[in-house]
Formats: structure tokens, sequence, C-alpha cells
């Protein structure tokens, strides 16, 4: 099993980090934690996709309707990131124009194309909030408690703070306790920003649960 899921993220990470720097975060932090998850069912994989294209048409890196994969498919045939561009949006713009080989898509599994394609609107979110690269593809770390992690729950996240990293080692418990308290705190705003009617016993008891089934996801 443990064999298997380090061949699978092999291949992941071969495919995506031929994107470039913009992926380098997803490939080295992020893809080990999600993909085990991803590979649980289609299920979780279609919850994923439909959050970040959610969060991609709020903040202006997908259009409306657009796939998370499909774009991740496109990013993988070009082979290249933003960095070989004028500016983000030009670099959406290549990938929209792109014809794809049908013969090229099936050189990448499905996971590989979604991957991609959350390295995509993360790299576009970082765009969008000016953060350093790789900043925000910490949020798909966050996918282990996908009824949890909403679109609603992320926006408000979003909208309190960029610091998605430390919002990640919050839940797996690896903060320094000044930084744990400070992050708990803005956490429980956050809880408050989605329900105004939820205590504060209420909001920490939420959050200790998340954190419990993050950390147990990660073992």
């Amino acid at each position: 099993m443990i064999l298997s899921i380090l061949a699978a993220v092999t291949t992941v990470v071969s495919a995506v980090s031929t994107i470039g720097p913009m992926v380098a975060t997803l490939c080295t932090t992020v893809v080990p934690r999600i993909l085990p998850i991803l590979r649980t069912g289609v299920e979780i994989c279609k919850i994923v996709a439909t959050v970040a294209e959610a969060l991609g048409v709020v903040y202006k890196v997908l259009r409306p309707g657009e796939s998370v994969s499909d774009i991740g498919d496109r990013a993988l045939q070009a082979g290249k990131g933003p960095e070989a561009f004028e500016n983000f949006d030009a670099y959406m713009q290549s990938l929209r124009e792109l014809k794809l080989d049908p013969s090229k898509s099936q050189e990448y599994n499905a996971e590989s194309k979604l991957v991609a394609g959350l390295g995509v609107v993360a790299g576009g979110l970082d765009e969008r909030f000016r953060v350093r690269s790789g900043t925000m593809a910490n949020l798909w770390s966050l996918i282990a408690v996908p009824e949890y992690f909403t679109q609603q729950r992320l926006e408000a996240i979003i909208a309190r703070t960029r610091e998605i990293a430390n919002v990640v080692k919050y839940f797996d418990g690896t903060l320094m306790p000044a930084d744990a308290m400070r992050m708990e705190s803005l956490l429980v705003q956050v809880e408050k920003d989605v329900d105004p009617h939820k205590s504060d016993d209420a909001c920490h008891a939420t959050l200790n649960d998340v954190a419990a089934r993050m950390r147990a996801s990660s073992h």
C-alpha cells in the first residue's frame, strides 16, 4: 500500500513539475499529503475540483464553467508556467487557446491533471493576492477534511489571513505556542464569519475536532 502511494506520488510529481517553479510547493509539500486522499475515490476528487473551481471563479483565476482538470491537462501539455509570459492572465489565455492533443492527454492520469489544475489555480491566487509563490498551494492541504473546508470557509480564511501555511500548521499541531494561540484566535473569528451565532466554546470545539481529524489523516 505504502509503495503504491509512493509510486503514485512520484508519477504525479514527475508530470506536474514540468509546469515549472509555480508548482514547487505543491509538488514538495502538498502532493504527498493530498494524493492518498484523492486516491480514495472519484467523489472526493469531484468535491476538491468543485471547491477549487468555485474559488478560481470568485477570484477571477478561472472563468465560469472552466474545469480544473482541463486547465491542468492544458498546463501539462504546454509544459511551462507563467514565468514565460508577460503576466498570469497572458499565461491563462495561452492555456485556453492551446489545442489539446488527445494522444498526449492519455499520457497523464486523472490525478495528474487535477493536481496540475490545482497548481494553476493556486498560482493565480498567489498572483491575485500578491503573495510569495507557493503560498496559496497550501490551501489544498486542507482537503483532508473536505466537509469542513468548504468554499465558504476557505473564502473566510483567505479574507482573514494570507498565512495559509500557518493555518495548516495550526491544524497539524506544529506551530509554536504563541503562534498557535494567535492563529486559533483568528480561526475562531473565521468560524464566527461563517456562523455569527456560534459561541466561543463551540468554535473551539469545532477547531479541536478538525485538528484531530487533520492529524489523523497525515499518519
